[in-house]
């Protein structure tokens, strides 16, 4: 198996306990930032174990973000997919969020987020990223 394949299943699948144990029980609106790879198993993941009903997804490319939804579609049609216009739009009513960029500067305001949400961060693996405004683990 390749590599980054490996990696993005195994990064996946450790949104989807931490999303398990952490999320509320309830959700309705799952937010996903970035359209790569690693995107898509952390939706996989977390419709595994929580009901969501819609989905929004930005991407720097609006482009990305459609054909992300296209191939999202196909894997869980009983979902209803929407791409955001900005990532502030995308979180602003969320119950959880996934963020899987190669950002290096936050990619959201922490006052867009609603209160009591369950946020999954992957993609800031180096000191030089961040994908996560300032305050938000203090919240």
């Amino acid at each position: 198996m390749e590599a980054h394949r490996f990696t993005a299943l195994r990064t996946g699948a450790v949104s989807g306990v931490a999303t398990d144990v952490l999320a509320a029980e309830k959700v309705r609106r799952l937010a996903i930032i970035g359209s790569g790879a690693q995107a898509a198993t952390q939706l996989d993941s977390c419709c595994a174990v929580r009901e969501f009903e819609e989905i929004s997804v930005y991407s720097r490319t609006l482009a990305h973000a459609q054909r992300f939804v296209d191939e999202a579609i196909v894997r869980h049609p009983g979902l209803r997919f929407s791409v955001a216009g900005s990532a502030n739009e995308c979180v602003g009513d969320a119950d959880v969020v996934c963020c899987a960029t190669g950002a290096t500067s936050p990619l959201f305001d922490l006052e867009a987020l609603p209160a009591n949400i369950h946020v999954n961060a992957v993609g800031s693996f180096r000191p030089s990223m961040t994908e996560l405004p300032a305050g938000l683990i203090d919240a």
